[in-house]
């Protein structure tokens, strides 16, 4: 499974190039911000489309690492299902959290 670039096709390759600048441009934005947050000593919120493109990197390289998986039938059948347990608790505890969150600033009024 470890194709060289050269031996890819020209989808795979495409879709290669986009998620490394993807994940490039993710990189320089946690950065900036970070240096921001340094510098202006306060803190600077992160934009939502740069949580949106955190998901979804992170979406797919853990469904690629699923796809890419090699084993025996039976552990890449616990392998996909271990995965796509994470991919559905992931979201929910997001969610919890972020609730909990809302409701102490709410509660606290800060």
């Amino acid at each position: 499974m470890n194709n060289k670039f050269s031996e890819k096709t020209m989808k795979e390759k495409t879709l290669y190039v986009v998620m490394m600048i993807l994940q490039l441009a993710i990189l320089i934005l946690i950065g900036y911000i970070a240096y921001l947050r340094v510098k202006t000593g306060q803190h600077i919120s992160m934009p939502l489309v740069g949580c949106i493109l955190l998901v979804a990197v992170s979406i797919f390289r853990i469904v690629k690492n699923r796809n890419r998986f090699q084993g025996s039938e039976k552990e890449r059948r616990e392998f996909k299902m271990i995965v796509n347990r994470s991919l559905i608790l992931a979201p929910i505890i997001a969610i919890a959290f972020i609730a909990i969150v809302v409701l102490i600033k709410i509660k606290f009024g800060a």
